[in-house]
Formats: structure tokens, sequence, C-alpha cells
């Protein structure tokens, strides 16, 4: 079932939305994932050489500000209607803040503030699979939600090694490396989240065309299987 849904053909280019949009997805989880591993040993080592004290206090602290924007972001976006693609840049945004400041960061202030200039950057993780359910039908949506969860295990078994090695490499020329670097994985996905609703918002279009007029109005896009203008 799983496959069939990657494969099935879709009208308006939906399948090439799929697997761009699950292959961005995927990118996204494996430098989550590798924040995990790399954040704690570039933490520990030079030149912040933070102790297991000092780690257990910023863990709480993370801790605390996740709680925070748990509860109250998803009441502000729902008072202020802010849309899915406001709220993925949003926490992109917050997100490249956080580790950009972090890798420039060189003593504990810095850290924890970077963790403050991080706090929404986690609430993009809904919107972005609000819009791969948009992709496909009602019967298919726990088939999405099943990939996208492969993605994640996949990300933490893979992702931190990756990120480990390079790590490594690097750690005597430029321990920043890492850090600094997973922004440019994440440049991706606000590119596609700002064409997507474009896209759905050009297929509402012509379908209220269609009703009004009673003809046939489809827009001039490629059909995934046939690669004739539909």
């Amino acid at each position: 079932m799983v496959y069939a849904t990657l494969i099935s053909c879709r009208e308006g280019n939906n399948r090439a939305f799929l697997w761009a949009m699950l292959s961005i997805f995927l990118l996204f989880s494996v430098t989550e994932a590798a924040q995990i591993t790399i954040i704690p040993l570039y933490l520990l080592n030079f030149p912040l050489n933070w102790t297991a004290t000092d780690m257990s206090y910023y863990v709480c602290f993370l801790g605390v500000l996740s709680c925070i924007s748990t509860l109250i972001a998803p009441i502000l976006f729902k008072r202020f209607n802010i849309p899915e693609t406001i709220i993925v840049l949003i926490s992109l945004i917050s997100l490249f803040g956080f580790l950009v400041t972090l890798a420039l960061a060189k003593n504990t202030l810095m850290v924890y503030g970077a963790s403050i200039v991080g706090l929404l950057n986690k609430v993009g993780w809904p919107a972005a699979k609000s819009f791969l359910v948009q992709l496909v039908g009602d019967d298919e949506v726990g088939q999405v939600f099943a990939i996208t969860g492969l993605c994640t295990q996949c990300s933490i078994l893979f992702g931190g090694a990756v990120f480990n090695v390079v790590y490594l490499a690097t750690l005597d020329i430029f321990s920043h490396l890492n850090v600094a670097q997973a922004p440019r994985l994440h440049r991706l996905l606000p590119k596609l989240h700002t064409l997507l609703p474009v896209h759905f918002r050009r297929v509402c279009i012509f379908e209220l065309v269609s009703e009004c007029t009673g003809k046939i109005c489809t827009p001039f896009i490629a059909h995934p299987c046939t690669g004739k203008n539909s």
C-alpha cells in the first residue's frame, strides 16, 4: 500500500510534488537527528568545554522552551490566522538563527541566547505534514504518515553517523562546521513550501472556473504518467 502511494499517477504533477516533499522532509529529519549527537559533542569540547552539569542545566532549559513554544505558538498562530506557509517559514528562520548563533557561540550566554532564538524551530513540523496530506487522497493519509515515520527512523539511524564522521574529520580544522552547515540542507524546504500553495491555488481556480462555466478547465501541467498537458 505504501509503495502504491508513491508510484500512483496523480493529476497536476502531484506525484512529483509528493516525491520532492518527502525527499526534503528526509533531509530535514536527518539534520534534526544529527543535532542530537553533534550539539552535545560541540558543547563538551573547545571552545566551550562544558561539563556534565552544564549540559544537564541546558537540557532542562531546552525542555522549558519546548513547553512554552508548544503551548503558546499554536494559540497565537490560530488567533492571528497565520497560514501554514508562513508558519513553516517562521520555524525555519528560527532554526537558522539558532544554528548560526550556536556555531558562532564563544561562551555559555551565547548558547542560551541561541536557544531562545530557536524557540519556534519545531512548530513547522505539523505544517510540513499537512502539506503532504494535501497531496494524497483521504484513503492514503495513513500511508503518508507511515512514510514520514520511516523517514524519521532512518534519519535517526544514519543522520548521526554521517554527521559524526564529518565532525571527527573536521574537529582540528573547524569544529563549528557541522552546526554551521546544517542550515544549508534546510534551505530547500521553504522553496517548496512557497511553491506548493501556489500550485494548490492554481488548481482550485481552474476547478472554480469549471464549475461556473460548466466546461472542463484544468491547469496546463504535464500529466505525470502520459507527459501530455492536461
